[in-house]
């Protein structure tokens, strides 16, 4: 029986991660970020193909000793979040086989979050530039601050997944300034890649 997901992520952060500068390296950080006054909550790096159920492309990953970078950022004002998540696989083919299975369980759930789902849903074959292919999940919820949207966008870069969560209240994303996130990210990416 596997162990459960928060345990699996545990373990996964445990030991030596040899690249873990470089995949931290391959995330945007808060000055990049559209918009004024970000500021950096968290970062972790883990063992990519350590978490989640086991997959052919999380298996090759792990073999190749890829390591998973993830970043976290909230507004000044309290009002926006975003964590961004870069996950290596060895070819194009793997991480478009990783977004083709990305599902809403895949994160690691928000204890912290004080919020009901309201509605969610998918949308395949999203365009967004720089992007090889893309997904998204949009979430509308309800809790003590009132009524919230969440965007799930999983997205191709060459051999990358790039996995954005993108979410506020009143002070609400505008459409433009995810395309542009999403694009800096994959720009990001690809000029250390050298794609």
């Amino acid at each position: 029986m596997p162990l459960p997901r928060r345990a699996q992520f545990a373990i996964a952060q445990l030991g030596s991660k040899r690249g873990a500068d470089q995949s931290l390296a391959r995330l945007l950080s808060a000055d990049e970020i559209p918009g004024e006054n970000w500021k950096k909550m968290d970062e972790r790096s883990w063992r990519a193909g350590s978490i989640g159920p086991v997959t052919p492309w999380g298996q090759r990953s792990r073999a190749a000793k890829n390591v998973v970078g993830w970043r976290s950022f909230e507004k000044e004002n309290g009002e926006k979040w975003i964590w961004i998540q870069v996950v290596p696989y060895v070819s194009n083919e793997d991480a478009r086989s990783a977004l083709g299975g990305a599902t809403l369980g895949d994160g690691i759930a928000n204890l912290r979050a004080e919020v009901r789902l309201v509605a969610q849903k998918f949308i395949e074959d999203a365009e967004c530039e720089g992007l090889d292919a893309v997904r998204v999940l949009i979430q509308d919820t309800s809790g003590p601050r009132g009524e919230n949207t969440a965007r799930m966008i999983y997205g191709v870069v060459g051999s990358f997944l790039i996995v954005m969560a993108i979410t506020s209240y009143s002070d609400s994303w505008t459409d433009s300034e995810v395309s542009s996130t999403v694009n800096l990210q994959a720009r990001r990416i690809r000029s250390i890649e050298g794609d």
